[in-house]
């Protein structure tokens, strides 16, 4: 443990140009009076390590030193290339690098470490896309990672609520969420995030930029993906439901209810339960209970019930009114 904690201190100072005690210890999980203690070691065992004081400073390595020393573990060696993200990266015009970089580390490893790590390779493997269906990635991916990766700024065109507008955005990272791609860019003061699949028009600028000091993609994103799931708003809705059907119906409630719903309701003396869920819209509510069909019955809001009571009125008639079909045949499906 403590062998490799010593490496892990040479490769962040190796890797960055100047580190605090403090983010030095943050970084490996240890007391900075831990990493004064290693960096007194390292020193004494020949590492040219420097220390400045003041603002500004902090510990590195005297220029032009690199270490040879990966330090790597089989499990580490394992890890990076257990999952195959071909696909994911390839999205992003990146599978060429991704494969050449697999082929690398796999190259600078210990004979018995690299035939492990080689015998896992791809062991994990991500499909992204449902069942019967067809990933339809955005085109502009590729012009959005080269724009990120090379921190310049991308022009394209949006739609908003006058039509589509152009945006001259700093492009930070790219996410993504499920199937769906997203980028967090900066746009003047504020951090935001423009849906791929609706991006046109990509134009990498020559304009280059700084990326936030600090910046961390995935802690932004929980905070742009919270933000907006609360803004969002709730319609309460008051249900009969079977006792058997409670199930079905959490799949269909909205999710920011579920933790805050009892779920156990109040029974009646029929044996059906009385509960009050959520959905962000009337017309999700309505579509999500009809598909539970006479297993639930709305109660309130009373627009709502009325709307169940048509839609039911005119599946009857349109259910009375057609013709029997032809009797089906099996299709041998199993």
């Amino acid at each position: 443990m403590r062998a490799s904690r010593l490496v892990s201190l040479v490769l962040l100072l190796q890797a960055r140009r100047r580190c605090t005690a403090d983010e030095l210890a943050t970084e490996l999980g240890v007391s900075s009076r831990t990493v004064y203690r290693d960096l007194a070691e390292l020193s004494a065992a020949g590492v040219p390590i420097f220390g400045l004081a003041g603002p500004g400073g902090g510990y590195g390595l005297v220029d032009g030193y690199q270490t040879t020393l990966t330090g790597l573990t089989s499990a580490e060696a394992e890890v990076l290339l257990l999952v195959d993200l071909i696909g994911p990266l390839g999205a992003l015009g990146l599978d060429a690098e991704l494969s050449s970089a697999r082929l690398k580390i796999a190259a600078a490893m210990p004979t018995r470490v690299r035939d492990r790590a080689r015998s896992v390779a791809g062991w994990v493997h991500l499909d992204l896309p449902g069942w019967f269906e067809q990933a339809a990635l955005p085109g502009c991916l590729p012009a959005l990672a080269e724009a990120v990766l090379g921190s310049r700024r991308v022009r394209f065109t949006y739609p908003s609520a006058g039509g589509l507008r152009e945006r001259t955005v700093e492009p930070l990272g790219l996410v993504l969420k499920g199937r769906s791609w997203y980028l967090v860019a900066r746009r003047g003061q504020h951090l935001v995030s423009y849906a791929a699949d609706r991006i046109t028009a990509p134009g990498i600028t020559a304009a280059s930029f700084t990326r936030p000091a600090g910046f961390s993609l995935a802690k932004t994103w929980h905070q742009i993906t919270t933000e907006f799931e609360q803004g969002l708003p709730l319609v309460p809705v008051r249900v009969r439901v079977r006792p058997d059907a409670v199930g079905r119906l959490r799949r269909v409630a909205d999710t920011r209810c579920l933790a805050d719903t009892d779920w156990a309701g109040v029974a009646e003396s029929d044996g059906w339960l009385v509960l009050d869920i959520a959905f962000e819209r009337l017309e999700y509510a309505r579509q999500g209970l009809l598909g539970l069909g006479g297993a639930v019955e709305v109660l309130e809001p009373e627009q709502l019930r009325q709307e169940m009571i048509s839609e039911v009125g005119l599946l009857a008639a349109r259910y009375a009114l057609a013709a029997p079909g032809p009797a089906m045949q099996p299709c041998g499906c199993k």
